[in-house]
């Protein structure tokens, strides 16, 4: 019996919610009162039902269980990506907030372009004496040179140290100090020279052919004179925190030596007992400056500190002596600057820091501001670090309410691992971990390890931040170089670095939660179907890149900066691949075409070729392709599920709204979605299954399905062959199958031959055919007709051909209509096929009420076992209707009809 699905569904549900309790007697107004009253209203509902039927719609119970089955996935992993989201959200504000980020480069670009000056006057420091011009005397942007003469308050230390506001009016002392109005100076400049030891030039003494000429070569072995451990003593923080001070156990029997290396270390000035040049000037403001001090491991080596408190006229005359008395010279390998400020307004203390080092080459490295990224790569050049730290992290109620949210990530890293761990605990204990842990423990499961080992990393680096904050406050003013900054500033970048990779990582793991959603999982797929592709262009790219990367090096490396090493080749080879290059040929920031122009030509347009207009389009070809897998898969997987095309998220986003608003009606929460599903598969466990394979309509189908496939495979052939013969002239197409019909023996060709004056004589068959049978093309006369009318005609005039393209085209014209005919008549023989069933059927019904012993397999004979028409005997056809079997009826009967 036919069950409608609507009611049956509605029934099982009111069973649901009645339990088969018998009615009890309840109190008026009470909530069981009006749950019966309910039931009453449900009960009169299905007795209208009763009197007025409906007709229910059919529901696919597969479509509807998949459905909502699908959708609490689909929930999940919204609310995944969501949290995910929210925490990755809560990293990304703690680290910026932690570094300070917009502050800290307000007082970078101050630093470097204001003050330091780093495109114009640091760029032009080779020489020790340009040092000192950069510390003293003004710097002319239009010459691109030093001004003699504007010493000692031009250079950066006459801005450090000035006297005077831009009015001539001079600066108090509570006002000393201040860089550009708001960035108080503490404790004072801080230089350090660094020195190498000088050695017998080659391998061993008096190796080297010329020793003679050049006897000793400045090395990069550094001159030091740090004191033993042994001698050093701990002194207690204010943490409990022990550290090795500069204070010296003068007892120790290493002590001594600790003295006599320091002496050892003594150049210039301090090895002179000229009273001319040790005078009581020098010795008072400069003299330990040619002297290795160690002051902690952040301040040591051959250093002049420039107090604040000693006033800007002794600060300028300390680096006037230190000129003087030629405190840099051929041993120096590098010298630093470095100074420390606070600015009120923004609550940070900054760290600044150059570096120049001299190269043995016989000068300063040259800072290039157009190419930082590959000078730096370079041996030798001048480096600015400048860090931003503050020292008092939490302070305002701002600062607490980000301790609350460093407080709850942490919580949260910390849960994560936790579960990560519980999981990972379950894979190892179970007897089957290994095979049922194949579908937890993935790629995604190591990056979620990886990148929570980092976030724990960066929890320590944090840590240990607010530590050295705490337990070593800055005391200011100060009269000496603080070095605590420079400590807080490696951990910073190290947790710089740290960061970087849990970024990186954390982006990564954004594409684990796009594998719910068919459409945002594109990039996923596309990737996965490209991999191996991509990783075998890469192989054959990286050949390439080290490749050219080294005929760059060896060729042009001699003379232009971008190639002077193998690594500064491949970074600038890889920055042309995006447009960092100019005509010319330039590659990096210059034209390489001077150093040879054939060569630089040949490699740049060879490169940009092979690089640029065939791998790159391989690589984008590649992923196209992926990409087009990755759309058919989707597609496919729609087409499973019985849609057009995989939901995008507008869709699951209107669907949740909907289910939103959806629970405002109340009898939602009493008809929910679980309740549904449950009486689905109830209903699906009932109702069998249709049977798909070995069915008689699927066998049907399939022969169906194979005649048509041959069917159209010859109509295209037909087509194809009626397009050429009714195409362009014959002229222009020597291979049409026409010109077979123009055709030669070989006894023509040796009668003409014969004829010629060149051979004189008779001509040999035999040798005609061996010598001219790869020049001859052999042909074969089709006997194509159609309707007596031959395909191929001897005659090729054009009258002929003219006629023969008007006898195909409405011999075409012909076949299109037959074609529409036979459609039409397929038609009718449908319907009087469907009318010959019927009145089949009722004259069979009536025969075996007459005679029982007569079946309708009696009466309906199949005329051949491999066709689907049957003959109907005379008594239950129409004589009147023409006789349609293609084949003769087993049955004598005059009139008979097929279907």
């Amino acid at each position: 019996m036919p069950v409608f699905a609507g009611a049956a569904i509605k029934a099982a549900m009111n069973s649901l919610s009645d339990g088969g309790k018998a009615r009890k007697h309840v109190r008026p107004g009470s909530a069981a009162r009006k749950a019966e009253g309910r039931e009453e209203e449900m009960q009169r509902e299905k007795s209208m039902q009763k009197g007025n039927p409906k007709t229910y719609p059919a529901i696919n119970l597969k479509r509807s269980i998949h459905d909502l089955e699908r959708w609490p996935e689909m929930v999940k992993g919204y609310i995944s990506i969501a949290s995910y989201t929210l925490f990755f959200g809560i990293f990304t504000y703690l680290v910026i907030w932690q570094l300070a980020v917009p502050d800290a480069f307000d007082i970078d670009n101050l630093a470097r372009n204001s003050f330091l000056d780093q495109d114009g006057a640091l760029t032009n420091i080779e020489q020790h004496g340009d040092f000192f011009d950069y510390l003293l005397n003004e710097y002319d942007e239009d010459s691109g040179e030093f001004v003699e003469g504007t010493g000692p308050y031009g250079g950066i230390l006459g801005t450090m140290f000035t006297s005077k506001y831009y009015n001539d009016q001079p600066i108090p002392a509570s006002d000393a100090g201040f860089l550009f109005s708001y960035n108080k100076l503490i404790g004072g400049v801080l230089l350090t020279q660094t020195r190498g030891k000088r050695e017998p030039c080659g391998v061993n003494s008096g190796d080297s052919a010329y020793s003679m000429f050049y006897p000793e070569c400045y090395t990069e072995k550094i001159v030091t004179a740090d004191p033993p451990k042994e001698i050093m003593i701990d002194v207690q923080h204010k943490c409990g925190e022990k550290k090795r001070a500069s204070v010296f156990n003068t007892t120790h029997p290493k002590y001594q030596d600790y003295l006599e290396s320091i002496k050892a270390s003594s150049f210039g000035i301090a090895l002179e007992t000229s009273k001319e040049l040790a005078n009581v000037v020098y010795r008072d403001t400069i003299y330990d400056s040619f002297q290795y001090k160690y002051e902690n491991e952040g301040n040591k080596g051959f250093s002049a500190f420039l107090s604040l408190s000693d006033g800007t006229m002794l600060n300028l005359q300390k680096i006037q002596y230190l000129k003087e008395a030629k405190w840099l010279d051929k041993d120096t390998r590098g010298v630093e600057i470095r100074f420390i400020f606070y600015n009120g307004n923004l609550g940070t203390f900054s760290f600044v820091q150059i570096s120049f080092t001299f190269g043995t080459s016989g000068r300063y490295g040259v800072y290039d501001p157009e190419a930082t990224s590959v000078q730096q790569m370079l041996p030798g050049g001048n480096h600015i670090s400048i860090g931003t730290i503050n020292m008092e992290p939490y302070i305002t109620t701002d600062d607490f309410s980000r301790l609350g949210l460093e407080v709850v990530f942490l919580i949260w890293v910390f849960y994560d691992m936790f579960s990560l761990s519980i999981a990972l605990f379950k894979i190892a204990t179970d007897r089957d971990g290994y095979q049922k842990g194949d579908e937890v423990f993935n790629a995604w499961y190591v990056l979620d390890i990886v990148n929570y080992a980092c976030y724990i990393q960066f929890i320590y680096y944090r840590l240990q931040v607010l530590q050295m904050s705490v337990c070593n406050p800055v005391f200011v003013p100060a009269n000496n170089y603080l070095t605590i900054f420079e400590e807080i500033y490696v951990i910073q970048q190290q947790q710089l670095t740290v960061n970087f990779i849990s970024v990186l990582l954390g982006i990564f793991r954004f594409f684990k939660y796009y594998q719910f959603q068919p459409r945002l999982q594109i990039v996923n797929l596309t990737l996965a179907s490209s991999a191996i592709h991509l990783f075998h262009f890469s192989v054959v790219f990286l050949v390439m890149l080290f490749g050219f990367a080294l005929i760059g090096h060896l060729n042009f490396g001699g003379q232009v900066r971008d190639f002077a090493t193998w690594f500064n080749s491949l970074q600038v080879m890889w920055e042309s691949l995006f447009g960092a290059y100019d005509l010319g040929p330039v590659i990096g920031n210059q034209s390489i075409s001077y150093v040879d122009p054939m060569i630089a030509n040949l490699f740049f347009y060879l490169w940009q070729f092979l690089t640029g207009m065939i791998l790159m389009n391989i690589f984008v070809a590649i992923l196209m392709d992926g990409y087009a897998e990755a759309v058919e898969a989707g597609k496919e997987a729609a087409n499973r599920a019985g849609l057009p095309g995989p939901d995008a998220v507008y869709d699951d986003v209107t669907k949740a709204i909907k289910k939103v608003f959806k629970k405002g009606d109340k009898r939602a929460w009493r008809y929910t979605d679980n309740t549904l599903l449950t009486v689905l598969l109830a209903l699906d466990k009932e109702n069998s299954d249709p049977v798909h394979k070995h069915h008689t309509y699927i066998k049907r189908y399939e022969k169906e399905l194979s005649q048509l496939k041959d069917e159209r495979d010859r109509m295209d052939e037909r087509i194809e062959f009626l397009e050429s013969m009714t195409g362009e002239e014959l002229e222009e197409k020597p291979f049409h199958p026409l010109w077979q019909d123009k055709h030669v023996t070989y006894d023509k060709i040796v009668e003409h031959l014969q004829m010629q004056p060149s051979l004189k004589g008779a001509v040999n068959l035999q040798d005609v055919q061996d010598i001219y049978d790869s020049s001859l093309r052999y042909v074969e006369k089709l006997p194509h007709q159609d309707e007596g009318t031959p395909l191929h005609v001897s005659v090729a005039d054009d009258d002929s051909r003219m006629q023969l393209h008007a006898h195909l085209e409405e011999r075409v014209k012909k076949l299109m209509l037959d074609n529409t005919l036979l459609i039409k008549q397929h038609g009718q023989l449908l319907k009087k096929q469907a009318e010959v069933l019927q009145e089949t059927q009722e004259r069979a019904a009536e025969a075996q009420t007459r005679n029982p012993i007569v079946t309708y397999a009696d009466l309906v004979v199949p005329v051949d076992s491999n066709a689907t028409q049957v003959c109907v005997l005379k008594r239950l056809c129409m004589c009147e209707c023409p006789c349609l079997c293609p084949f003769p009826c087993p049955f004598p009967c005059p009139c008979t009809v097929c279907y």
